[in-house]
């Protein structure tokens, strides 16, 4: 009955369900998305706000990051990557949807291991045919562009719980754009496909009004 359901592919995988290839399928990752897009808007913002609001009950308490590292199982946080992907890089959900996707995303990046980050990247690009995740990461470079031009961005990802802000442990502390360089840029050292497709998506263009900004801002010295 479930190997059969319309959306199956959104199924967590649990070796006590035993659905056979429906977890080891090379595909999953594209039926995933696949899925989603069938599906309303409203059931899309639900997934990006569980995730969201899932890690920031997670920052809480307590704050120690080896602790909130074991919380994840692989195949959860893969399906939360996946979907985040999806979602920050579509070309049919509305751009507020969109941009809360990368929300969501950063602070999922934010709480764990660059190997982890390095692992989804991968696997997603494993996964998905090539020409479909292509175009997703040159709109998320895109979107990230337009939000290291925006003033007002600043505000749309200082989200933190008990403003924690001043806090050294605060895992909020670092820009959004400069954290999503830094970890795409990381990956693309070791995935020539990654690197080719961020600079597809004029990822030189989104370092330089990047700089730009931080710069105005006297966060950045020559």
């Amino acid at each position: 009955m479930i190997q059969s359901h319309a959306i199956r592919g959104l199924w967590p995988l649990w070796p006590m369900l035993s659905l056979g290839n429906l977890g080891s399928d090379q595909s999953r990752g594209f039926l995933r998305g696949q899925i989603w897009r069938s599906l309303e808007q409203r059931l899309i913002q639900w997934r990006i706000s569980s995730i969201f609001d899932t890690l920031v009950m997670d920052w809480i308490k307590p704050r120690n990051k080896r602790m909130m590292h074991k919380k994840f199982v692989d195949h959860i946080l893969w399906d939360m990557q996946v979907d985040l992907f999806e979602f920050s890089g579509s070309s049919t959900l509305d751009e507020d949807t969109c941009f809360r996707a990368l929300r969501s995303l950063y602070r999922l990046w934010a709480c764990v291991s660059s190997n982890k980050v390095r692992a989804g990247l991968e696997m997603y690009i494993e996964q998905t045919p090539p020409d479909h995740a292509r175009e997703t990461f040159i709109r998320i470079v895109r979107r990230l562009i337009l939000l290291s031009r925006a003033p007002e961005s600043d505000p749309f990802f200082m989200l933190c719980p008990n403003n924690c802000l001043s806090s050294e442990s605060c895992p909020l502390d670092l820009d959004a754009v400069v954290h999503f360089i830094h970890r795409l840029t990381r990956v693309s050292r070791y995935n020539e496909t990654l690197r080719h497709w961020l600079i597809d998506g004029d990822i030189v263009r989104l370092l330089d009004s990047t700089a730009t900004r931080l710069l105005s801002r006297g966060s950045l010295h020559w």
